[in-house]
């Protein structure tokens, strides 16, 4: 009897569950304010961190920015900053009612500021250190958006253990060292508002990307048990968005094709607008956003295409991607950064342009640039040909393609762009 009563409580809650998503649907509901809330953002220095603080600033939130990258972080917050004085004086000017007096970094007649940090989120005790700092410096952060993210681009037997590592860790066990250090005092005060920007390939995978793929779907799976934790301690205060965008037309996947015929309907997506969009679910409490909306679609239709799922590796592009996600391909460019040990935090981008007559040397991991190259050779007539030696090392002559980039002579490692 218990069972059958269950049985219909559950069903009765799911039934609700979609009138209420309906109604959401049909009634755009109010986006509630984050005036004033500390909101930590990883990986802002660049792609969608970067707008994802610009958005946040515009909504007069007090912003703390981590990143590897000290510099471009820096170059984010002025533009916080900038955002912060154009709305004082916007205020300033609409008359009197904001009080205040500003010091370094706080604006005249607004008590808005943007902390930045430099932190490694790949490294665990490089965030707990971090997470104190912010505690002491500016308070308990009550939205957090764990953002950062890399990619390798390497395919499996290609890709050091170390990138694999890196992955992992940056992509997906960050996740749960930043919520873990600042969950506690959100349990606390049942307030507060946890973001995962995972990927549509943490919904479903591709060919040439696994590590990234299994990074992300760890993120998703960490997410989604998050969630019911929380209700299940009856923490409504605290919510959750699980952000899974299309692949995003950002630096980290730079040279990611995509299907010529497919392309037209399913173009990269602006970040702008996967930002925008993401920011919207956000700031109405949404539990789940997928841009674009196609993406819902994909772990439904992995539930009864069966066979035919695993059919479509041979509709893909040069052999590369399964099924629904045939729209990509492993990511191939001419476009490198240089990372010159697979255990430095900080990458160094080492480019050159290629000229008439002239030889690169690169330290490659096994074929990865070598099948570039020889691309290169077929596609744009730019390189004459590649001699490899028995040191994984590869010289390439080029004819042709000015303005065409490649990587300059190094003894380093080779992996594409790691950051959003």
């Amino acid at each position: 009897m218990n069972i059958l009563l269950e049985f219909f409580v559950v069903t009765f809650r799911v039934l609700w569950a979609f009138v209420l998503a309906a109604a959401k649907w049909l009634v755009r509901p109010k986006e509630k304010s984050v005036a004033g809330q500390v909101c930590l953002i990883t990986g802002a220095g660049s792609g969608l961190g970067r707008l994802f603080a610009l958005e946040f600033a515009r909504r007069r939130a007090l912003l703390v920015l981590w990143d590897i990258n000290t510099q471009s972080n820096e170059e984010t917050a002025g533009m916080v900053r900038h955002i912060y004085r154009e709305m004082a004086e916007e205020a300033a000017a609409a008359g009197p009612g904001v009080a205040g007096d500003g010091e370094k970094d706080v604006l005249p007649h607004s008590n808005l500021q943007v902390y930045t940090y430099t932190c490694d989120v790949g490294k665990r005790e490089n965030v707990y250190l971090t997470a104190e700092r912010v505690r002491k410096e500016v308070g308990e952060v009550s939205v957090l958006v764990n953002n950062a993210g890399v990619v390798s681009g390497h395919h499996l037997l290609e890709c050091p253990d170390e990138l694999i590592e890196r992955t992992m860790m940056v992509n997906c066990h960050a996740h749960f060292w930043t919520t873990k250090a600042f969950l506690p005092k959100m349990l606390e005060m049942n307030h507060g508002h946890i973001v995962t920007v995972a990927s549509s390939l943490g919904l479903f995978s591709t060919a040439g990307v696994e590590d990234y793929c299994a990074s992300k779907f760890g993120a998703v799976g960490f997410h989604e048990s998050l969630s019911h934790e929380l209700k299940a301690a009856e923490k409504d205060g605290i919510k959750t968005t699980l952000v899974c965008p299309y692949l995003v037309d950002t630096g980290m996947f730079r040279g990611c094709r995509i299907r010529k015929e497919i392309e037209p309907f399913l173009p990269p997506l602006k970040p702008e607008y996967c930002v925008k969009q993401a920011m919207r679910a956000i700031l109405t409490d949404q539990p789940m956003i997928c841009t674009p909306r196609l993406m819902y679609m994909v772990t439904f239709m992995k539930s009864f295409m069966g066979d035919s799922y695993e059919a479509g590796r041979d509709l893909s592009q040069d052999g590369v991607g399964t099924g629904v996600s045939l729209v990509y391909v492993a990511p191939k460019c001419c476009e490198y950064h240089v990372m010159p040990n697979p255990y430095e935090s900080c990458l160094q981008e080492q480019l050159g342009k290629i000229e008439r007559d002239k030889s690169y040397v690169v330290n490659a991991h096994k074929g990865t640039l070598h099948s570039t190259m020889e691309e290169l050779a077929t596609t744009n007539g730019i390189v004459d040909h590649a001699i490899i030696n028995s040191s994984k090392s590869s010289t390439y002559r080029a004819l042709s393609g000015e303005g065409q980039r490649v990587p300059g002579a190094t003894s380093g490692s080779v992996e594409h762009q790691p950051h959003l």
